[in-house]
This record gives C-alpha cells, sequence and structure tokens, in this order.
C-alpha cells in the first residue's frame, strides 16, 4: 500500500457550446409564479448538460483502454444526447 498525493483537478467543460446563459435561450420562458420558474430553469439546465459539440461523441464500441471523446456523431454546432456527462 501506499500514498497518492493529488495536487490539482480541472474539468474542460463544454455542455451547450452554444447556449451559455439560460435566459438568452430562444423561447426563454419567465413567469410570475416562481415554482414554475424554477421548474422551467432546471428543464434547461437538463438540455444543456445534454448537449454536446457533434465533434466530441464518443466511440462506439468501447476502446480498448481509455475513452475516446473526439468522434463526429452529428452535424451542426450543437447535438442533443441521451444523457448528462
Amino acid at each position: 500500500a501506499g500514498e497518492v498525493e493529488i495536487l490539482g483537478v480541472s474539468l474542460y467543460f463544454t455542455a451547450a457550446p452554444t447556449m451559455e446563459v439560460p435566459s438568452d435561450y430562444k423561447n426563454h420562458f419567465h413567469s410570475s409564479d416562481d415554482l414554475l420558474n424554477k421548474i422551467w430553469y432546471a428543464a434547461a439546465y437538463t438540455v444543456q448538460l445534454c448537449t454536446i459539440d457533434p465533434a466530441h461523441g464518443r466511440q462506439w464500441g468501447p476502446p480498448p483502454e481509455g475513452w475516446n471523446n473526439g468522434i463526429l456523431v452529428g452535424v451542426g454546432k450543437s447535438l442533443l444526447v441521451d444523457g448528462a456527462k
């Protein structure tokens, strides 16, 4: 057994590369009902998490080791996928 010291961690997050601010979305929603607004923002955030740059798709079948998220999986500037990263 031994020890491991982690000196730093970083993340390059690319969710919804063309939609950085939910209030800037086309058809932005806002009402006088605070709960309804929270529901809309939760849904908008879910879409943001599930939207990727089409050039950052995952290879299938699985590579022999590691991950390969550099596969072109669609066209255009963004692609809605079936799950959050």
